[in-house]
């Protein structure tokens, strides 16, 4: 059984906490993994970047359905806003486009991406609402 490393945003949705906590996951049976970290029946997953390298997150397609949505993640891809919510998995790819875990240095450089970005997140949430 091969594992990676995977980094997970979890929400306590009584407490609205977000804790990033790393997961190793069994690589041959990931995507079950995913389900089960990201509580959801039907992931889907963006590429971005973090000073020139790429990660990939993976989110529940359907969390918009679901009624509690905790704004997770703001993605700003070439000035278009993307928010994620609730549960987020983050993984890592070669080269040659197969997943990967990630090293630790790439688990502080998503970590700081998340805390750094909190308050244009909240300031995107909010301007949505006054709409």
């Amino acid at each position: 059984m091969k594992k990676m490393i995977v980094l997970t945003f979890e929400i306590d949705h009584e407490n609205f906490k977000i804790s990033p906590q790393i997961r190793n996951i069994d690589k041959e049976n990931s995507l079950h993994e995913k389900y089960k970290y990201i509580g959801c029946d039907l992931v889907d997953c963006k590429d971005f970047d973090i000073d020139g390298k790429t990660f990939t997150v993976w989110f529940d397609d359907e969390f918009l359905l679901k009624g509690r949505a905790v704004p997770t993640m703001l993605l700003n891809e070439d000035g278009y806003k993307t928010i994620l919510c609730n549960n987020l998995l983050f993984t890592g790819f070669t080269d040659e486009g197969e997943e990967r875990g990630l090293k630790l240095d790439e688990v502080h450089k998503i970590i700081d991406y998340i805390y750094n970005t909190r308050q244009e997140l909240m300031d995107e949430v909010h301007a949505m609402m006054k709409q």
